[in-house]
């Protein structure tokens, strides 16, 4: 959702023409003109930008039929339609209410788009409720800069948990709780990330709750990630945050990360609690009932992290509290304490 200015120093300063780059049939502008002479600097759209669209409303007494989202006095009733609507930029302002299954089609997806906001009244007034869809609440797909901010995802099933995030960069998440979601593996599967899955991407989470979320194995083979959050070759920060009552939950298999797992890539957590996570219920073995790390870098200052718990029925070598293994880890102002199994 970025353009030029006609005046900006960037116009006309490349050093080919726009011919010779390939870009005479894109723009940087707003309105949409084609680049010529010498080349612009910065990206290029397929196209303008439809300020229409700049803003998008959606209200829980809108109507998708008659009215056409651009004004607050003429909202869409859902986020799907939203969310169909949305061009690059698009900030979708998501009345209180709650937005659920059969109303919504779950999983709501977001793929291609850049810079789109989601923008609900607060967490505790707008709820986007998947429950009873079988599906996860909401999936980005190289949707790069999204931002979400004031809402609750929660009631994400069995096969699919909460938010899935792919390919994704810049992508920040305010004031949001991720709650009650889960995600299910059959036997000799693996589960991933029972609130929060993100991989190959980047992503800021600021004062967010992520509770109550499971990653599960239905059978006796198969490995659980994440039971709060999955973060594979992915580089994330969490500041001012809680990460509380997630689980992995196993019957005779590997459970890693109750609360946060990390699977190679840089994890920081800052001013923010773990508390109260589980990995392996009854499984073979659990690691990092709170934090579990495979690789890459973790650093954590001001951070409390009590009263995690793993289950072991062998005698395997674990953590209850944090878990790293071939992984660079700093600590700074760290509480580990009250940890156990």
């Amino acid at each position: 959702g970025y353009y030029l200015d006609p005046g900006s120093p960037c116009v006309n300063t490349g050093n080919v023409t726009a011919a010779a780059a390939g870009v005479t049939n894109r723009t940087t502008r707003i309105d949409g003109t084609p680049d010529s002479d010498m080349v612009d600097l910065g990206y290029h759209y397929g196209a303008g930008f439809d300020t229409n669209y700049a803003n998008i409303y959606v209200a829980s007494d809108g109507d998708d039929a008659v009215n056409d989202g651009i004004t607050v006095l003429t909202p869409f009733r859902t986020i799907t339609k939203a969310l169909a609507t949305a061009r690059d930029g698009s900030r979708i302002h998501i009345g209180a209410g709650n937005y659920t299954n059969l109303l919504e089609t779950f999983p709501l997806t977001l793929g291609g788009k850049i810079g789109v906001q989601l923008l609900g009244t607060n967490h505790a007034a707008t709820i986007v409720d998947a429950n009873g869809s079988n599906q996860r609440v909401l999936t980005l797909n190289t949707a790069c800069s999204t931002r979400l901010e004031g809402l609750t995802f929660t009631g994400g099933q069995p096969i699919s948990g909460g938010l899935y995030i792919a390919g994704c960069s810049g992508v920040t998440i305010v004031s949001c709780v991720i709650s009650s979601n889960r995600v299910q593996a059959a036997s000799n599967g693996a589960s991933y990330g029972g609130g929060i899955c993100i991989w190959d991407s980047s992503a800021k989470l600021t004062d967010c709750y992520v509770v109550r979320n499971i990653a599960y194995i239905a059978g006796v083979l198969g490995t659980a990630y994440g039971g709060g959050i999955h973060i594979q070759n992915s580089v994330v920060a969490l500041a001012d945050c809680r990460v509380v009552g997630n689980s992995n939950t196993t019957q005779r298999t590997t459970a890693y990360g109750g609360g946060i797992y990390m699977g190679f890539g840089s994890l920081t957590i800052s001013n923010s609690v773990i508390q109260d996570n589980l990995a392996g219920n009854a499984g073979y073995y659990g690691n990092g009932g709170g934090v579990s790390v495979a690789g890459g870098v973790l650093t954590m200052w001001n951070v409390l992290v009590y009263s995690n718990r793993t289950v072991n029925v062998s005698p395997v070598a674990h953590s209850d509290g944090i878990y790293v293994n071939g992984a660079a880890a700093t600590f700074v102002n760290a509480t580990v304490a009250y940890n156990y199994d």
